[in-house]
């Protein structure tokens, strides 16, 4: 190889490491606004995804700019090393390694309950407050006491069924709750009639709608109240319609999710309340999880959700029972009113922030036979 032609391959080399560098700086959120799964509050997955990429392109050129054995060397290693991930995220996709519990530093000793339906479950223990987890915030240690009944929800009663059955995720759930505390345990206690949940956390309408089917409980003639919850309820709807997308991005079935979360958890923490989607309500400090960025892209999905619960609503009525429906704002919608945000906040705008849900739960109740409340 001429000495011109090595020089201008590892120009090229440098010109690639250029302009990976240049993907950063152009790519980094300076807001100071904190958002989860931002590397050092600064640049999302697939940022961080095309400088490796240039990078290691880079780094072959300028290797075969010195010499060819140089760069195979160099390509057997970044071959190699590829292999070995890939096998790697291939055995936590086939539910061989759960990266999430080998990866994720130790928050806590609730696990997975209430996520699946397991008869008579039963534990005790301490965790964590999930959204100060997510966030990166010093949270106190919260006990738990969790059993479920026959069906595997957590109910204060083990009933075959129930003149009253509340169908939700982890709203009724209510996992840090006392039993007695929750939505089901409160209005068995007060009402004549019996009360029951039909609930898991992280489902969605449709899913909820199934998961009461394949319960067997009887609803012939029953109340069925649905919950739906505005904040994570259109991506939920998502990953029903799209459940590989779902399986795609499960931080425990991916090694590459995992990492992820794991490093930017650790390099996005900020004691500053301000660098936050936050905003104070007297001397309280509120940060908000569920802000535009849980229904971008996603607005869909309301049509989605509305033609399903009217599908079911016609199944319970059918079966001689009522069905209603109960919408759960998010927080921000609740406290936005009362809010003083930060300088520069980007949901001082708080009406951009709200999903469209609300709307279309409110022009379906008109058309729907069903009775929402």
């Amino acid at each position: 190889m001429t000495a011109t032609r090595r020089l201008i391959i590892g120009v090229a080399g440098l010109s690639l490491f250029g302009l990976a560098l240049a993907t950063l700086y152009f790519a980094a959120d300076t807001s100071q606004v904190r958002e989860p799964l931002r590397l050092f509050g600064l640049w999302r997955l697939r940022h961080v995804g095309v400088f490796v990429i240039l990078t290691v392109s880079g780094l072959l050129l300028v290797f075969y700019a010195i010499s060819r054995a140089a760069m195979v060397y160099a390509a057997i290693i970044a071959a190699t090393s590829m292999g070995f991930l890939i096998i790697l995220e291939g055995a936590g996709r086939a539910g061989l390694i759960d990266w999430s519990d080998l990866l994720s530093p130790v928050r806590g000793e609730l696990d997975d309950l209430g996520t699946t339906a397991v008869p008579y479950r039963a534990a005790t223990g301490k965790t964590y407050q999930d959204t100060a987890t997510i966030l990166g915030l010093e949270s106190e240690a919260v006990s738990f006491d969790y059993r479920a009944d026959s069906h595997g929800f957590r109910n204060t009663q083990d009933r075959d069924t129930a003149d009253i059955i509340l169908l939700g995720d982890s709203i009724l759930v209510g996992a840090l709750v006392a039993a007695d505390k929750t939505i089901s345990g409160r209005l068995d206690a007060l009402l004549p009639s019996s009360v029951m949940q039909v609930a898991l956390i992280g489902i969605g309408v449709q899913e909820q709608h199934q998961l009461l089917r394949d319960s067997g409980i009887d609803i012939a003639g029953r109340t069925v109240v649905q919950f739906v919850f505005e904040g994570n309820d259109l991506l939920d709807s998502r990953s029903y319609r799209a459940p590989s997308a779902k399986a795609t991005n499960s931080p425990g079935r991916s090694l590459v999710f995992s990492t992820w979360n794991l490093a930017t958890l650790a390099t996005g923490r900020s004691d500053d309340p301000d660098a936050f989607d936050s905003c104070w309500v007297d001397d309280q400090l509120y940060t908000f999880q569920w802000t535009d960025r849980s229904f971008q892209n996603h607005e869909i999905e309301a049509n989605y959700i509305t033609d399903a619960l009217g599908a079911f609503a016609n199944d319970v009525t059918q079966k001689g029972g009522r069905y209603l429906l109960v919408f759960v704002p998010t927080k921000l919608r609740v406290l936005s009113d009362l809010c003083i945000f930060p300088e520069g906040s980007r949901i001082r705008d708080s009406a951009e922030h709200l999903t469209p849900l609300r709307e279309h739960l409110s022009t379906w109740g008109k058309q729907c036979r069903c009775q929402p409340v």
